[in-house]
């Protein structure tokens, strides 16, 4: 029960992120995803690697600061873009403040970011994105008022496995960001979506989390096959869905490597 649990939470998680995405407006979605994708890899690169190493856990706080810096930088040359960094930044950082810093509240911490999205129901994008940055800011300001230290990811092979895993993943949904796809939004929250499930079953192991039974990890497999079945049906595009397989192929026997 706790592992259906816990694997339901993370769910929302997804959701939330698909909701946002379906929601960018089709004339800005290329461009947004773009941005969001490329930005998304980096920072993902950078929090994880820095979580897979003891001496750099303790200065994690000062990594979230620093990205946050660059940010903001950004935000003053495009306002745009750095819209789209902070968003990035915010949504990959709170996961991993949840995951790794406030264990206890995690779930929690995902049902408000899963909340934050009924301001998309009246059209309010942009705030939607500043209240995740906002979120992100309070948590990293809790985290130094408690002095807080996040518990190390436990990864062998860190440096392959991080750069591989999230080459992969945000290289692919990078690839389809850059197509003329009619159904771009769709397209891309369907490999997100594959991938995402993907990547979590070396997550939850990276965090040794015992509740999650053998069960749990061959309903993520099975998940991940059924966006090729439903790319396939509605676009019947081949390359597309021969690159996600591939790269879900890939995502899933990284596991061995853990």
């Amino acid at each position: 029960m706790k592992s259906i649990k816990e694997l339901g939470y993370y769910s929302l998680n997804i959701i939330s992120g698909i909701i946002f995405i379906l929601s960018i407006p089709n004339e800005e979605a290329k461009n947004f995803l773009e941005i969001y994708s490329i930005s998304s890899g980096f920072i993902s690169i950078i929090i994880v690697y820095s979580l897979s190493k003891k001496y750099l856990t303790s200065k994690f706080k000062l990594i979230i600061i620093l990205l946050s810096a660059t940010g903001l930088i950004t935000s003053i040359y495009d306002k745009k873009i750095g819209l789209i960094v902070g968003y990035a930044l915010a949504a990959i950082s709170v996961d991993y403040i949840a995951t790794q810093v406030y264990i206890e509240q995690r779930n929690k911490i995902r049902m408000i970011s899963f909340l934050f999205n009924a301001v998309l129901l009246f059209g309010l994008m942009q705030i939607l994105m500043g209240l995740r940055i906002l979120l992100g800011m309070i948590l990293l300001l809790a985290m130094i008022k408690n002095n807080k230290i996040p518990e190390t990811l436990n990864i062998n092979k860190a440096e392959l496995v991080i750069i591989k895993s999230n080459g992969i993943y945000y290289g692919v949904l990078y690839l389809i960001a850059k197509q003329n796809l009619v159904n771009l939004q769709l397209i891309y929250v369907l490999i997100q979506i594959g991938l995402s499930f993907a990547l979590k079953i070396y997550d939850y192991r990276s965090r040794q989390n015992s509740s999650i039974t053998n069960g749990i990890y061959i309903l993520l497999k099975l998940i991940g096959v059924m966006p090729a079945i439903v790319i396939l049906w509605f676009t019947n595009d081949i390359q597309i869905v021969f690159v996600y397989i591939l790269a879900y192929v890939f995502l899933i026997r990284l596991e061995k490597l853990i």
